[in-house]
């Protein structure tokens, strides 16, 4: 289970059926292809909100999509759990507004900065071990590489998506060998979730250096980049590049398994949540010297 928990794993059938019995004929992804199907499983993401993410994003933001995606999916399970959400300060006004919005100008500053709030929490609080939504009841992956799934999902059923064979497995012809080389993708389902993640933080990086010009509304794109690009675990503290980098290491997952078996919840632990922090950022400073 810690190799799952570290992202070792890939996107195959043959992986997934050592952490969940459920059976996959049944979990439709459309409007997308199989290229999508297990990436979408091990995103925990429904197409529905996954469609509706990139639509309000645009393709040229799909990296921030993404998050947005998975915020929303956080949102909605939270909402299906209980029985009085609001009560608990749950907005489900916000899913009201993300299913009826037909571009981001119908998502107020507010929903906005709600879902970031949200994705920042996830990408805080590890829920290793835990099954996340209602979607395939397997053991959930680190939000990081939840992330990176689903931009995968996206990009794999994208015209022109040629890099894995019928069976999944990718194609020495047409398949990159390196996650950073965008112009040559790698085959999403057959890399380990470690692997996507390197390919999801070049794109992301490639999409945020773009220029305003490159996008069709930008005052629409601005909104999303103010609001989702900075977003980091909050133990990550200034160290924005290299938190992406820290957020599903070793030793960070580490930390975060120890805090969440011994102590419980980890965000009530002050001094659980403590040690974690210093942890990390003796992690990310160490990564910083020349």
């Amino acid at each position: 289970m810690i190799a799952w928990n570290l992202g070792l794993y890939k996107a195959l059938p043959t992986d997934m059926r050592k952490v969940t019995s459920q059976p996959f004929g049944w979990y439709h992804v459309e409007p997308f292809d199989d290229n999508a199907r297990f990436n979408l499983f091990k995103a925990d993401i429904g197409p529905d909100i996954l469609e509706k993410a990139m639509a309000l994003s645009g393709a040229e933001l799909s990296t921030l999509g993404a998050q947005l995606a998975l915020s929303i999916a956080t949102l909605s399970r939270w909402s299906d759990s209980m029985d009085d959400p609001e009560r608990y300060g749950i907005r489900r006004a916000t899913l009201a507004h993300f299913w009826s919005a037909t571009t981001l100008a119908d998502l107020t500053e507010q929903d906005l900065s709600y879902l970031a709030d949200i994705l920042r929490m996830e990408l805080t609080v590890a829920q290793l071990g835990v099954p996340p939504g209602d979607i395939n009841g397997a053991i959930a992956i680190p939000t990081p590489l939840r992330v990176a799934r689903t931009a995968a999902a996206w990009h794999g059923s994208r015209p022109g998506y040629s890099a894995c064979h019928t069976d999944g497995s990718h194609d020495p012809g047409q398949a990159g060998l390196t996650p950073e080389r965008l112009d040559r993708p790698i085959c999403f389902l057959d890399a380990t979730d470690r692997a996507v993640s390197r390919w999801y933080r070049a794109r992301r990086a490639t999409e945020l250096a773009a220029s305003p010009d490159d996008f069709a509304h930008f005052d629409q794109a601005a909104r999303l980049i103010a609001h989702f690009a900075d977003v980091r675990p909050v133990w990550a503290g200034a160290y924005a590049d290299e938190a992406a980098d820290w957020a599903v290491h070793a030793e960070i997952i580490e930390a975060q398994l120890v805090a969440t078996q011994t102590l419980g919840s980890m965000a009530s632990d002050e001094a659980g949540f403590l040690r974690m922090t210093t942890r990390a950022n003796q992690r990310i400073c160490r990564s910083r010297e020349p």
